[in-house]
């Protein structure tokens, strides 16, 4: 092509060029931080069942889906991965009820990307870090294992 419009098709194609470019980059990142969260994920799953086999006297099995369940007394509690990330969500079974609360665990990038555990319900969020007073809380409140002291 010759003409006044050459250079502005040049122009327009470096741009075409350019934005398909950054959208690839922009998908291959997301794709690495979904594999990443989606191993940390299964990395947490594998600790918090040493974690309850270590306790002992809680029965520990795998459910679908990659999930863990701990029961106790009677009582379960399930870790089930929610969504294709790092997300996991606590389920409580009725005979424990857990008062209208959604149960979650996550990474807080703030926290250098800790584990946090989340109990929220319209007008309540509390936050408590997984491995310092949260898998305690969930023990204990959700479970129903004897406070540790």
């Amino acid at each position: 092509m010759a003409g006044p419009g050459r250079d502005l098709a040049k122009r327009f194609q470096a741009a075409i060029a350019r934005e398909q470019n950054e959208r690839k980059v922009a998908e291959h990142e997301k794709e690495r931080r979904m594999a990443e969260a989606h191993e940390a994920r299964e990395t947490l799953l594998a600790e918090l069942r040493d974690v309850l086999v270590m306790i002992g006297g809680i029965a520990v099995e795998e459910v679908e889906e990659g999930g863990l369940a701990c029961t106790y007394d009677g009582v379960t509690v399930a870790f089930r991965p929610k969504g294709q990330g790092d997300r996991v969500e606590i389920e409580w079974r009725a005979d424990r009820p857990s008062r209208g609360f959604t149960h979650l665990l996550y990474r807080e990038t703030e926290l250098g990307g800790r584990w946090v555990y989340q109990r929220q319900r319209p007008g309540q969020d509390d936050r408590w870090a997984l491995f310092d007073a949260g898998l305690e809380r969930i023990l204990v409140d959700g479970l129903g294992l004897p406070e540790p002291g």
